[in-house]
């Protein structure tokens, strides 16, 4: 092209594209005004992945028609269309399913909706639209736009379960609900046709959905389900694996176990305070039965499985006392039942942290004559503190933001932010760590106004704004948002949820979010992570077996070196009769698996919480030489113990570290 017309060949697609952007939109009610910028007046939050608004707080500039203010679903749908620039929505009555509608007592209408792609949901996109008599009042949540991949599956649905259920992590593994197909998003924003496969297993006990890759094959990516008029049924499970056990009593009747006549109570209790403080009519607000296990095979081991609550034993190493007798350990597994039913907010990173988070809240709420949880069966030493969490101190004076996993305290503020790996080993992003930064601001502003004033304003974000992959910034635009609603965006009560905000560093001073961190990558149970070589000096093995990934020690590649000479057992490592060891594991975990003899020596860690195995096998002629007792061992530095071992196949017992709620 000439170069004297390449100025207004410019200035004409100039011209194109803005006329582009401000071509009109036409209603259903013939209005054709339409914005390719967010609406004056209004307060955007935006997703920096996606580029979309995770936020638009308005009243919009939207007025509804008869037919919307009778239809709030059309509503809904409508205003997306009408916003389609904005969000990338293309056409709303195909890329959305209607999920429930709720009427609040203000009066306003909030419709959520499941984005979809050819009728296959978008792992964790949901959108919110909030409504007014006669406006829009706002839309929150997360939309994947501009999906192109195919919808038909290469894999076929049984070789995909078969996939799963190999990759499995626990015992008896076992589908426990029909498995569909599911648009997987990574964290780089990339789409995946896959098959969700949800399984469940007994030793950890609990419910794990698998993503098998649906055009490929393999496992993608595993993502916890279990969490670490009324009605409730009670079962003794024996000590035994295969749930539910025994019927102890129903509804009216209350057992004669003596720890299944505390769980009966306290959940009558905790069903009470729901009914009582928010007309919530349990779990579900629909009167769902409350199932209840007690003497659960994993000791010192309670959880939410997204069926029932189960409770275990004590332990006799951080718990005193079986928890069926602990009053906010029922308050906690039942909120993680309530968060499935509101914001089923997914249990891993920062929105597993909020999901961590709220099951603390509302249990400090229900047993609430002080900040501390799990008090009463918490045993100390090993706990610096005779209770596992604090919401006036989580680091609880054992909290070092370099080794998050080191101690049982967790961070106070966003500048202590443990940024660990979305995996098993990683504490899935550190659900249970990152907590204590959400508990912290929750308990701020509950001293600053009252326990009455922000349990409300926790559960209106909870229920009305919070959606499944809400993250920290999203936790505090709906705790603002729920204060100004109930009590007035200048009151007292929404000053000092503010001021909580940025105490905690969630906030900036200017009524900013902190820049959020950036997440560590998911480590996949597909991935194979090759070992990096290191030097070992050796007497007494004849060949030495390596693994660079602990947690997928059955799926990945061993290397095998002969003509080794390594002493495998020290004389200052345990290996007889019984010893204390902290394995850092979660509530779903109160065991950790070895499933091969091994030898993991200090001089063979790697960066990025993996580890490098050493299987020992004696030269021809010896006999293997076979632990005595169990490792059961705290290690004080270090996220997990340094263990040699050459030996029978082991299971080791994880006291949690304390996060097995």
């Amino acid at each position: 092209m000439p170069k004297s017309l390449r100025p207004y060949a410019l200035l004409l697609s100039g011209l194109l594209v803005g006329l582009l952007l401000a071509a009109p939109f036409l209603r259903p009610d013939g209005q054709t005004r339409r914005r390719a910028e967010p609406p004056p007046n209004t307060t955007v939050q935006w997703n920096e992945s996606t580029g979309t608004p995770d936020w638009l707080d308005g009243p919009l500039p939207y007025t509804l028609s008869q037919a919307e203010q009778a239809d709030p679903e059309l509503a809904a749908r409508n205003v997306l269309n009408f916003y389609h620039d904005l969000f990338g929505v293309q056409n709303a009555a195909a890329e959305f399913e209607l999920v429930r509608i709720e009427a609040d007592k203000l009066g306003q209408t909030h419709v959520r909706l499941q984005q979809v792609r050819d009728g296959i949901p978008v792992w964790s996109r949901v959108m919110v639209v909030h409504l007014g008599e006669t406006q829009v009042l706002g839309i929150n949540g997360d939309f994947q736009p501009d999906l192109t991949l195919s919808t038909v599956p290469a894999v076929t649905l049984g070789e995909a379960e078969s996939q799963a259920l190999a990759a499995a992590y626990g015992d008896s593994p076992t589908l426990y609900a029909p498995s569909r197909l599911m648009i997987y998003v990574s964290d780089d924003g990339k789409s995946y046709l896959t098959w969700q496969v949800k399984i469940n297993t007994v030793l950890p006990g609990g419910n794990t959905a698998y993503f098998v890759d649906a055009i490929n094959g393999g496992v993608m990516h595993e993502s916890p389900l279990t969490a670490s008029d009324k009605y409730r049924e009670v079962y003794d499970a024996q000590l035994k694996e295969n749930l539910p056990g025994r019927l102890l009593s129903s509804e009216g009747t209350v057992p004669r176990d003596p720890a299944g006549k505390a769980v009966y109570q306290n959940a009558g209790i905790v069903y009470d305070y729901w009914k009582n403080t928010f007309g919530r009519d349990s779990y579900d607000d629909n009167g769902g039965p409350i199932y209840l296990i007690v003497h659960s095979p994993e000791l010192g081991n309670s959880y939410w499985n997204g069926q029932v609550l189960v409770f275990g034993d004590k332990d006799d190493y951080i718990t005193n006392k079986d928890d069926a007798y602990v009053l906010d350990i029922m308050g906690h597994e039942f909120t993680h039942a309530i968060v499935q039913y509101t914001a089923d907010l997914v249990y891993e990173t920062q929105s597993g942290a909020l999901n961590e988070s709220f099951a603390d809240v509302f249990a400090v709420m229900i047993d609430r004559d002080d900040w501390h949880l799990f008090e009463d069966n918490s045993a100390a030493p090993p706990l610096p503190v005779p209770w596992l969490r604090d919401m006036q101190d989580p680091s609880l004076g054992d909290y070092n933001p370099k080794k998050p996993r080191s101690g049982f305290g967790q961070p106070t503020l966003m500048s202590e932010y443990a940024n660990l790996p979305n995996s098993r080993d990683g504490d899935w992003g550190g659900v249970h760590v990152n907590s204590g930064i959400p508990n912290h601001v929750l308990y701020l502003a509950a001293t600053t106004s009252s326990r009455e004033v922000t349990e409300q304003i926790w559960y209106r974000a909870l229920s009305t704004y919070l959606t499944p992959k809400s993250d920290f910034k999203d936790f505090a635009t709906a705790i603002q948002k729920s204060a100004a609603d109930l009590y007035g965006a200048n009151s007292a009560e929404a000053n000092a949820v503010k001021a909580a905000l940025v105490e905690s560093g969630i906030v900036k001073g200017t009524g900013g979010t902190t820049n959020q961190p950036t997440p560590v990558p998911t480590t996949s149970s597909s991935t194979t992570i090759q070992p990096t070589p290191a030097p070992v000096v050796a007497s007494g093995c004849s060949e030495l077996t390596t693994n660079g990934a602990f947690e997928n020690a059955r799926s990945d590649p061993w290397v095998e070196k002969t003509n080794l000479n390594a002493p495998i057992i020290a004389a200052d490592f345990p290996h007889t009769g019984k010893k204390g060891a902290w394995l850092g594991g979660t509530d779903q975990e109160s065991f950790q698996y070895i499933y091969q003899d091994i030898a993991i020596a200090a001089n063979l860690n790697r960066p990025g919480h993996q580890r490098r195995q050493a299987l020992c096998r004696r030269s021809a002629g010896q006999r293997r030489q076979r632990p005595q007792g169990r490792v059961q061992a705290r290690q004080e530095t270090g996220a997990r113990p340094e263990l040699q071992r050459c030996g029978h196949r082991q299971r080791l017992q994880d006291p949690g570290r304390g996060q097995r709620l």
